[in-house]
């Protein structure tokens, strides 16, 4: 293996100037893709640009015309099938192939199969009562909530995982919360309210930076403490009887200790540098378990993972949202769940050997496809040998490289979102006009 130093670019798309790493290079050698021509910011950026999480409207599904929620808003031009028309027999996602024309560019294609293709209405795999949840999936009686797994009776939930129960208004939350509200990064807690980076405590309120903690308030950095106000140590009569003082039942008082806790409680704790627990040769911010990853974020259970963010896998490079389920050798993606061998492809669910595919399921050695599920050897939905399927492959993959389309995520006027409907204009605002 040849060695390699790190070269500058000039991103093709912000003219900025970008460096590829010898890391970086040893990684797309072995995955066998060309280097990148857009930087870390500007690829981010058409990643985000295929995420509409939390936009839902009222359309008819294409098929039985029920009205359905979905994330597809009824003046698009895409067909859009509700979670039992999309999921059965009724339709067969490869009438709809094409074959390759080698004089029209790929991404035209792949264009045109878009406008063929039913779209699933929601993700939300596995619910009961969560008709309103999306990018989520084994939920019960969960409402409007975003990238929540394995939760039941909460609403307004955001990346919460693992058992959160009867919550509401809560962020990243996991290990089995429960009776939790407006709680941000708190884990195994029980009957906590307004708590950040609050971990395995009960009954406590407007706390930040706690660990094992019991009935407390006001209070910050604790380890291992019950019964402390505003910092100080208390007798648990003292401590009931100015809880019961506050009238919690009042708005007017939250609200007031909601802004007592931003100016105070804030400014006074101590701030680790970054929420790094168990884990080697990191750099990023909330990482738990993990080796030899960098510049990663919300990243747990991984190894080998770089320019990321929400990950659980090994050998990743610029993904976002491969959760719920170990994936491995994902390169340039957006919301893969277990799955393995993936590059430039959206919302891939239990696949491997696919490239440039988008909502495929249950599936290995697909190119170009759209919709598919328990499918081989296909490319634009069209179903070939294994034979003719490598030779194909092969065959496109060379023309797209002559034609600069291959070698990076689908192109932000393919998404099939606004771009102000997505989680760009969350992270990377834009104005109208752009």
């Amino acid at each position: 293996m040849m060695e390699h130093k790190s070269e500058n670019k000039i991103c093709q798309n912000c003219k900025k100037d970008f460096t590829i790493e010898p890391e970086d290079f040893l990684f797309y050698e072995r995955i066998q893709v060309p280097e990148p021509t857009f930087c870390l910011d500007c690829r981010n950026q058409r990643k985000y640009a295929w995420r509409n999480e939390r936009n839902l409207y009222r359309r008819n599904c294409d098929l039985c015309d029920k009205s359905t929620i979905t994330m597809y808003h009824p003046d698009s031009p895409y067909k859009v099938y509700c979670q039992s028309c999309w999921w059965g027999d009724d339709w067969d996602e490869k009438s709809f192939g094409l074959e390759f024309d080698f004089t029209k560019s790929f991404f035209v294609q792949f264009k045109e199969l878009q406008l063929k293709v039913p779209r699933l209405a929601l993700l939300n795999k596995n619910s009961v009562n969560s008709d309103y949840t999306n990018h989520s999936g084994d939920n019960k009686n969960l409402f409007l909530s975003y990238e929540c797994f394995d939760c039941e009776n909460s609403l307004h939930l955001s990346q919460c995982w693992s058992k959160i129960k009867d919550s509401i208004d809560c962020n990243m939350c996991t290990d089995g919360g429960v009776m939790l509200y407006e709680c941000v990064s708190s884990n195994g807690c029980y009957n906590c309210q307004y708590c950040l980076l609050v971990k395995n405590s009960i009954d406590s309120y407007f706390c930040f930076d706690c660990i094992n903690c019991q009935n407390c308030f006001l209070s910050y950095n604790l380890r291992n403490k019950r019964y402390v106000f505003k910092n100080e140590q208390l007798t648990k009569d003292e401590y009931l009887d100015r809880i019961n003082k506050l009238k919690l039942d009042s708005f007017k008082t939250r609200e007031e200790l909601k802004l007592f806790w931003f100016t105070n409680i804030r400014e006074k704790a101590i701030h680790k540098y970054a929420q790094i627990i168990s884990a080697i040769n990191v750099t990023g911010d909330v990482i738990a378990n993990s080796k030899n990853c960098k510049n990663v974020y919300d990243t747990f259970d991984s190894e080998e993972v770089r320019n990321s963010i929400v990950v659980i896998g090994k050998e990743i490079m610029d993904a976002h949202n491969t959760g719920i389920g170990i994936s491995e050798l994902i390169y340039e993606s957006h919301a893969i769940t277990n799955s393995s061998n993936i590059k430039f492809s959206h919302l891939s669910y239990d696949n491997s050997f696919i490239e440039y595919c988008d909502c495929v399921h249950n599936s290995q050695y697909l190119f170009g496809c759209i919709g598919l599920k328990k499918s081989n050897y296909c490319i634009l939905n069209k179903q070939y040998s294994k034979e003719e399927y490598i030779e194909l492959k092969e065959k496109i993959i060379e023309y797209m490289k002559k034609t600069g389309e291959y070698g990076e995520f689908f192109p932000s006027s393919l998404s099939p979102f606004g771009y102000n409907e997505t989680q760009g204009q969350v992270y990377m605002p834009i104005i109208k006009v752009q």
